[in-house]
């Protein structure tokens, strides 16, 4: 002012007051009046805006990589992630967060948390348009062991035929895997390996362990037996039945035939055999092979005690002759008195026979009968046919003449 130094400015702004936030320095703001006054009143005027001009962007807050076990329930999960995501604005306190995530997209599986995943990327706007990004990572991460579901303990007979039954024991073992159709099942066993024999399903055996190993690596394992158990019996080959003749020299015999029986066993190359006979007992003799004997039972016994049993039966047959011990012809005088002497020389006939101790003799004299009177001792006679005979009719014969 030409003739006031200390001009007074005013202006007409309201301590505090502030427009409201734009989005560029052409919008609508707070119109300041200024006015300078002299000391005469006189005045002049001029006006300014105030803008307050949203140009920041906004502060976006991250997530971490998101890691999903593989479990196949991802929906709320992956959810809650992408809600998570939060951003500050000095002038908006409503920042709208998008993300380009497609609901129901999955990474493949991978087996550890640096694996390939899928990379979503988040992006914090506000009301200017002025925006942050960032981005994270989900991960469908396997590290879930599989579920193994093992076989029952394995009993084989004791047949000699274990391979078909051994396979077909390894191959039905499975596993499950959420990650995983194709879980694959491995074993220890070693070919052509068995256990020893046991004669009952609890005894000791060859245990298998199973491995179920997904493409991560992840295992589960279970373990199973293999019991080859011997509940089939042995099998007994049975002898005749034993004829002895009627001799009196049975031991070395009988002995033989005991000695005869055999059996086999699939499990057991040793089968045991016994029998009950009692050493020195013998049959009554009789009369044919058909008659009564002494039965004896045979048994076969393995290892663990399953048996099979045969009967044969011991039989003396009485079919040997006795032998007859002849006379001497009987020189008879002519005197008249015959009776006793042809007496006394009929009943000088023995016999003996092994099975028979009284022998009966028999002959076809007919009493009173004599000969022609003959002139020597080499004369015609009347010729005696002597016969010896047992109790089973067995016989021998000699003549003598008078």
């Amino acid at each position: 002012d030409a003739c006031d130094a200390n001009v007074t400015i005013s202006n007409n702004y309201t301590a505090g007051s502030l427009p409201s936030v734009v989005c560029n320095t052409n919008g609508a703001g707070l119109t300041v009046t200024f006015t300078a006054t002299d000391d005469c009143g006189n005045t002049d005027q001029c006006s300014a805006v105030i803008r307050i001009v949203d140009r920041d962007d906004p502060v976006i807050s991250c997530v971490n990589d998101l890691i999903l076990e593989c479990d196949g329930d991802y929906t709320s999960e992956i959810s809650a992630w992408l809600n998570s995501v939060s951003a500050s604005d000095a002038c908006d306190a409503n920042v709208t967060i998008s993300n380009n995530y497609t609901a129901g997209s999955l990474p493949s599986v991978v087996c550890n948390t640096n694996g390939a995943g899928l990379t979503v990327t988040f992006t914090a706007t506000d009301d200017c348009g002025n925006t942050d990004q960032c981005s994270a990572v989900i991960r469908i991460v396997d590290r879930v062991d599989p579920v193994i579901s093992c076989v029952n303990d394995l009993i084989l007979e004791c047949d000699g035929d274990y391979t078909s039954e051994i396979n077909a024991w390894l191959n039905s073992v499975s596993a499950s895997d959420a990650c995983d159709a194709n879980v694959t099942i491995s074993n220890n066993y070693t070919a052509g390996s068995l256990p020893s024999v046991v004669c009952n399903t609890n005894g000791a055996g060859l245990t298998v362990t199973f491995t179920a190993t997904d493409d991560c690596g992840n295992t589960d394992q279970c373990s199973a037996v293999i019991r080859i158990v011997d509940r089939v019996d042995p099998v007994i080959s049975c002898v005749n039945d034993l004829i002895l003749e009627c001799d009196g020299d049975y031991t070395s015999e009988i002995s033989a035939w005991l000695n005869s029986v055999s059996a086999s066993d699939a499990c057991d190359a040793n089968v045991t055999i016994s029998n009950n006979y009692t050493a020195g007992s013998l049959p009554s003799v009789v009369c044919n092979t058909n008659g009564s004997g002494l039965t004896v039972t045979f048994t076969a016994t393995d290892d663990c005690g399953n048996t099979d049993q045969c009967s044969a039966v011991i039989r003396i047959v009485d079919r040997v002759d006795p032998v007859i011990s002849c006379v001497n012809d009987l020189i008879l005088e002519c005197d008249g008195d015959y009776t006793s002497e042809i007496n006394a020389w009929l009943n000088s006939v023995s016999a003996s026979d092994v099975c028979d101790a009284n022998v009966t003799i028999s002959n076809n004299y007919t009493a009173g009968s004599l000969p022609i009177v003959v002139c020597n001792t080499n004369g015609a006679g009347l010729t005696v046919t002597f016969t010896a005979t047992d109790d089973c009719g067995n016989t021998d014969q000699c003549s003598a003449v008078i």
